[in-house]
């Protein structure tokens, strides 16, 4: 199974990463495929001529290949992990909220 990881990523920033890499690595060592936007666009942020809303759009596609989304801690206060639980949503995708479970 292809699953996607949704959390914040601006704000804590390195605190963001390293919680989305821990539990894309624990998700990798019990058989899944990850897609962990944390640390394909790391410091993008800092290249002013990529845009948040070109990332996002990335995100998405990347998200549209997925079988399912596990959403992080505090994902709920990132407008952009909200975007993507409202698409995962929208498209019927199973929504997990704790990655423990699978």
């Amino acid at each position: 199974m292809l699953i996607y990881l949704a959390g914040p990523y601006r704000g804590n920033t390195e605190d963001n990463i390293r919680i989305a890499d821990e539990v894309s690595r624990e998700l990798w060592a019990k058989g899944y495929y990850v897609i962990c936007p944390h640390k394909n666009t790391s410091g993008f942020e800092q290249d002013t001529r990529i845009s948040i809303e070109h990332i996002l759009k990335g995100d998405l596609i990347m998200l549209s290949k997925c079988d399912a989304i596990v959403m992080l801690p505090n994902w709920d206060k990132s407008e952009g992990a909200k975007i993507e639980h409202d698409f995962a949503k929208a498209h019927l995708m199973p929504i997990y909220y704790d990655w423990r479970i699978l």
